[in-house]
């Protein structure tokens, strides 16, 4: 194989891995935005829908693989993506109680 497709392939692999991670911090940076003040409800409901189905399409993924390999970059990236899950749904809750 051509060096120059293997390094094309390389870099392909790695960015379809890292774009679990780019998600959830895409994710984290939206609660943050979304905590600095109040956002149209459609901006939401889309990042939420986004948020939920790839958390679900991951989770779905860490239990149907059990491989060690990869077992440990779908729990980072369940984590990242459960972090900002729990952030926004204690920011939610505390804004609705004042």
């Amino acid at each position: 194989m051509d060096p120059l497709v293997r390094a094309a392939l390389t870099l392909q692999q790695l960015a379809l891995r890292s774009m679990g991670t780019a998600a959830a911090l895409a994710a984290g940076a939206y609660l943050a935005y979304f905590a600095s003040g109040p956002l149209p409800l459609v901006w939401s409901t889309v990042a939420f829908s986004l948020f939920f189905i790839s958390l679900s399409i991951r989770a779905r993924r860490r239990l149907g693989r059990v491989a060690p390999r990869d077992t440990v970059r779908l729990d980072v990236e369940l984590f990242t993506r459960a972090r900002p899950g729990a952030s926004a749904a204690r920011t939610t809750r505390s804004s609705t109680r004042s």
